[in-house]
């Protein structure tokens, strides 16, 4: 009994609290823009490999279940909201930004820059776009996993 109240609850709510704090963090992604690759990169993959880090560390220190527990279904959805985030950007890099051809620029013509950089400033307006999509849409999804969670874990006084 004293293992339940001492250890592990402090301990699966300290997991939870940890995790919701970086899913929400990798909703800044969402913010910053999409040309600044690297640090909206090191953003998610950081905030990615912190929630790996913290499930391991909390599966390293809770005894062993069979099957699914609730953190198990708490964790999991939190890795998850954070690798959509991330595929989210690989998506809008790859459909959004054109491919930079690697050719002499000296010999380009200027009508042809000229629509390349139309093509780049109507991928970037896409890119905004859906990403003020995500800014609202990923927040509302988490807090209706939230709710959905909680209602169902919380026990119900009758």
């Amino acid at each position: 009994m004293h293992y339940s109240y001492g250890i592990f609850a402090p301990t699966v709510l300290t997991i939870r609290a940890h995790l919701v704090s970086k899913v929400a963090v990798s909703w800044i992604s969402f913010v910053i823009p999409i040309d600044l690759v690297p640090g909206r990169m090191a953003l998610l993959v950081t905030v990615f490999l912190m929630e790996i880090n913290l499930s391991s560390h909390h599966y390293a220190n809770v005894p062993l279940a069979q099957g699914l527990t609730a953190a198990d279904l708490w964790i999991l959805p939190c890795i998850l909201f954070v690798s959509a985030a991330l595929t989210e950007f690989a998506v809008l890099l790859k459909t959004c930004l054109p491919k930079r051809d690697g050719g002499n620029r000296i010999s380009k013509s200027a009508d042809r820059d000229r629509d390349e950089t139309k093509k780049r400033q109507k991928g970037l307006e896409l890119a905004a776009r859906v990403d003020a999509w995500s800014l609202i849409l990923f927040p509302v999804a988490f807090s209706a996993f939230f709710v959905v969670y909680w209602s169902i874990l919380l026990p119900r006084e009758e």
